[in-house]
């Protein structure tokens, strides 16, 4: 009665164990499209776009991330980061393009939403992935 015991809870511990990998490998990043998605659904809910202004935040995020994705760095899934040097000055002129067309009160909230834009490090590390 104890093999049959031991030997069952071994077996649920391998099927639970192999449920919690991922299938097929290392997961790929979201695409443009995917991320430009999410921003618009994020500044759209919570900044009251007109559609002139939505119209230039999706433009520039669109082009911040055109150029962000040329500076990753071609490597299999999931790529590195691209160096935080080269993505800060995009993102100066992603944020002056949108604050040209923003009340001070959208602006103050854009940037709050912003940061949760950011991608996230790995799992479980609490921080963001150096760059």
């Amino acid at each position: 009665m104890k093999k049959i015991f031991v030997l069952a809870l071994g077996l649920i511990a391998t099927c639970v164990t192999l449920q919690a990998q991922p299938a097929g490998g290392p997961s790929k990043p979201p695409s443009a499209e995917e991320r430009l998605k999410r921003v618009n659904e994020k500044m759209k809910a919570s900044l009251q776009l007109s559609a002139k202004q939505q119209a230039v935040v999706n433009d520039a995020f669109k082009q911040f991330f055109a150029e962000a994705d040329k500076l990753r760095p071609q490597a299999p899934p999931p790529p590195p980061p691209p160096d935080k040097a080269k993505i800060e000055p995009l993102a100066q002129k992603r944020d002056a393009a949108i604050k040209a067309v923003l009340t001070e009160l959208q602006y103050k909230k854009y940037v709050e939403i912003e940061k949760t834009l950011r991608p996230q490090g790995p799992p479980g590390s609490g921080k963001p992935p150096k760059q």
